[in-house]
């Protein structure tokens, strides 16, 4: 494996535009076969730090300009950027969070990646909605986010300090509009507790 593959294959990814590689697209795009070759090419393009391994199987190349919150819905798919994260996005939390909140209908997990945390947290399927796509990543909306939060916290895995929020963000009416769908005893026994 000469160093010229690996530069043939970072100019095919960069004027083609590929953001996510993984050893099978790889291997489509490069039209090879062999997969040893293909995991050869992946090693030498991450020991020339060519390549940013996010977890096993999944690539970006270094220089993409990807933030860490298309990184997030990379490493675990389907999920969505929601939770403290969204909330300090939109201004409701004032405080900087350290990891990347998403949900996820996969088994919730944790990620440490360049010293970033990812935390990917399991919500039921029916539940798994109200979010908009931004630049290159879905985020919930604010209101569906604060709704994640406190269906968390109804379950005891989050909590909340109401104090701390700044809520003009948030459409009170699509909030209801939300909150109705949750078929879930303890969640509408929270929001009234709360008085939200």
């Amino acid at each position: 494996m000469s160093s010229i593959s690996t530069i043939k294959a970072v100019s095919k990814l960069k004027e083609l535009n590929i953001k996510v590689i993984t050893p099978s697209s790889l291997s489509k795009i490069l039209e090879i076969t062999n997969l040893n070759t293909v995991y050869k090419i992946i090693r030498r393009m991450e020991q020339y730090k060519l390549l940013e391994r996010l977890i096993k199987g999944k690539y970006i190349l270094s220089d993409s300009n990807v933030s860490d919150f298309e990184k997030a819905n990379i490493i675990l798919s389907p999920s969505y950027i929601s939770l403290e994260s969204a909330l300090t996005f939109y201004g409701v939390l004032p405080q900087f969070t350290y990891s990347i909140t998403s949900v996820t209908t996969q088994k919730s997990r944790k990620y440490e990646i360049n010293a970033k945390e990812y935390e990917y947290t399991k919500i039921n399927l029916n539940f798994f909605s109200d979010y908009i796509k931004k630049d290159n990543y879905l985020i919930a909306t604010p209101e569906k986010a604060l709704i994640d939060l406190i269906y968390l916290a109804s379950k005891k895995l989050r909590t909340i300090d109401f104090s701390e929020l700044e809520t003009s963000a948030i459409n009170w009416d699509l909030f209801n509009k939300l909150r109705v769908k949750i078929n879930y005893k303890p969640f509408q026994n929270y929001i009234k507790r709360n008085k939200l």
